[in-house]
């Protein structure tokens, strides 16, 4: 793994993983929805994507709830958890990571990709698309920009 990251400041904002920048280039134009902040689960956040306010959604979800990072994912797989769904290793930008869910929805343009920033630390660009599109080309390009702000703080 490439050095760990520091994401204290992301966890407590998760809608700040996004430069303006970054909020431009995906054609975000409608306040994004945080959720799990106050301690009511995984910080995470989501956001409409696209010229047509139904294009996509996109979002960020911190996975803090076992401590175990990308090994829970492969744990998972060897106990059969992704057998009527998907479990594609991967590396981005030097971490790990794989496509995963549990029921196979890419035909519909949904795609989940989780990325170990830490040992402990994984957090899953989702994004829900529409038929016809390829949804996890669309998780990938937003977790690298998930990525690449995380790494400048």
């Amino acid at each position: 793994m490439a050095t760990p990251l520091d994401p204290a400041k992301f966890l407590a904002d998760p809608c700040a993983v996004l430069t303006p920048e970054q909020l431009q280039r995906f054609v975000i134009t409608k306040p994004p929805r945080p959720k799990g902040v106050s301690g009511s689960g995984n910080p995470g956040c989501q956001w409409t994507a696209g010229r047509d306010y139904e294009d996509a959604t996109i979002g960020i979800n911190f996975d803090q709830s076992t401590g175990d990072g990308l090994q829970r994912l492969y744990d998972l797989d060897a106990s059969g958890q992704w057998k009527d769904g998907y479990f594609e290793p991967m590396e981005l930008g030097g971490y790990p990571a794989a496509f995963v869910s549990i029921d196979d929805a890419r035909p519909t343009g949904d795609c989940d990709l989780a990325v170990a920033i830490t040992d402990q630390l994984v957090f899953v660009a989702g994004v829900i698309g529409r038929p016809g599109t390829d949804g996890c080309k669309a998780a990938l390009n937003t977790a690298e920009a998930y990525l690449e702000t995380i790494k400048a703080g």
